[in-house]
């Protein structure tokens, strides 16, 4: 079962897409719970007859690829004593789902590649596999943003340019889920998304 030490852990791999530090996060975290990736390296897992997805994405935005430290600093938040960027956009989200892949929670779990260089992953499984996503209604895209070290919570109404949630949906959602995270988050946003408008 993860930990928030295995958390800590995800944090300290800066993986820009396509780095040797990305393959062996996907390696070490991702390959051993969903398997083999597509053929764009998007890891997809069904649990049961789901009608819901759940997504990340395993790419950050750090410059180079490889480790950095991460510590828990004084008031209980994680961040990086070698860097300015955290990454947990979007290892938050991989942690979450991997959280509620060990409890069985049904649903199709999709970890994309490449969303920070330009929505690659997400866009090879629309334009080449859109059947991965057939009998899905609704997509949960759990994704974090961090503007500081002691941010408490961010509200994202939307992706590409369409609104991905309701503003009362999105507050309590994120709300919930950092109050049971706040030794190992920043922020978390949740938010809903219809598929047809996701597609």
């Amino acid at each position: 079962m993860l930990s928030t030490k295995d958390y800590i852990d995800m944090l300290s791999y800066m993986r820009p897409e396509g780095t040797k530090a990305q393959r062996k996060f996907c390696n070490r975290f991702l390959r051993p719970v969903f398997g083999e990736p597509d053929d764009r390296g998007n890891y997809i897992l069904r649990i049961g007859n789901p009608t819901i997805a759940f997504m990340s994405h395993h790419d950050t935005v750090h410059k180079n690829g490889g480790r950095q430290n991460v510590v828990i600093d004084s008031g209980g938040f994680a961040t990086t004593t070698t860097q300015n960027c955290l990454g947990a956009d979007c290892t938050t989200g991989v942690y979450i789902m991997l959280r509620m892949i060990e409890a069985g929670i049904e649903g199709l779990y999709i970890v994309h590649t490449a969303e920070e260089v330009g929505c690659r992953g997400s866009s090879y499984i629309v334009q080449h596999t859109p059947e991965v996503v057939r009998g899905i209604s609704a997509a949960l895209t759990v994704m974090v943003i961090t503007l500081s070290s002691h941010i408490s919570q961010v509200f994202v109404p939307a992706q590409i340019h369409s609104l991905t949630a309701s503003q009362t949906y999105s507050t309590a959602t994120t709300s919930t889920i950092h109050t049971a995270h706040t030794q190992t988050a920043t922020s978390t946003v949740v938010s809903y998304q219809s598929v047809p408008t996701y597609l």
